[in-house]
């Protein structure tokens, strides 16, 4: 028997002994803990930390329910954690839990998000690389609320020169990072992002902007050696990278 053959039959045994956990599902129900009036009949769900897709809520009447179907793979209905979009504000990200479906009671669970009525300011972030071929990714990071149900957000997305808005940031309280083509190892840290309302980048500043956050410990561990700073040329070259700009509305 090959070795291919043994690791295959080992997987096959694993599984069978640990079935995977959870309940999958892609019914999704959001409500509010209490009458939220001043949010919009449709809000935007991101779960799991991934606005790579975005799940549109829509109102059941006048109620304070909000139901929909997320698109692609299922997620669990116990356990994942979500966050609303509400257009110039957002909340924090609270825990699903799973409740039966009463008009499908055979079929899968929904997950449920209860949300705290919630609606401190958020603004718009454009995000623009020149050129625009170079494929930029961003991190935002929001701390969890003094709620005990609230939960640390760690979201991510990506932006282009046809869609360069990253929506509904809480601005200071919330982090910006960006990883602009591969100026960072797969999985390293982006470039943070220090927004007021304009942010402009070329070549040198870039340069200077990074060993700026290098030294004060914000980009990595603090590293001023003339190799770093070759490094970070030479990456800023590899991607051809012109100008960064970044506007917060």
């Amino acid at each position: 028997m090959t070795i291919r053959r043994i690791l295959y039959c080992l997987a096959v045994v694993l599984l069978a002994a640990f079935p995977a956990r959870g309940k999958p599902t892609r019914k999704i129900r959001v409500t509010f803990n209490r009458t939220c009036e001043a949010v919009p009949a449709r809000m935007v769900l991101v779960i799991n930390g991934n606005e790579k897709i975005l799940t549109r809520l829509d109102r059941a009447g006048t109620s304070q329910t909000w139901t929909a179907t997320r698109e692609g793979k299922t997620f669990d209905a116990e356990h994942s954690t979500g966050s609303l979009r509400l257009g110039r504000a957002r909340t924090d990200c609270r825990e699903s839990s799973a409740e039966e479906d009463a008009a499908d009671r055979n079929g899968p669970s929904v997950a449920v998000f209860v949300f705290d009525c919630n609606v401190l300011p958020a603004s718009d972030v454009d995000v623009l690389v020149a050129p625009d071929t170079i494929p930029v990714r961003y991190e935002r990071s929001l701390a969890r609320d003094t709620l005990e149900s609230s939960r640390p957000c760690s979201e991510a997305g990506e932006v282009s020169s046809s869609a360069p808005t990253i929506y509904d940031v809480r601005l200071p309280k919330e982090k910006l990072r960006l990883q602009i083509g591969d100026l960072a190892p797969a999985g390293a840290p982006g470039v943070p992002l220090r927004l007021s309302k304009r942010l402009h980048l070329d070549r040198k500043t870039l340069l200077g902007y990074q060993n700026k956050l290098r030294v004060q410990g914000e980009l990595s561990a603090p590293n001023v050696s003339p190799n770093a700073i070759d490094i970070d040329a030479r990456s800023i070259e590899k991607t051809g990278f012109q100008t960064l700009d970044v506007t917060v509305k």
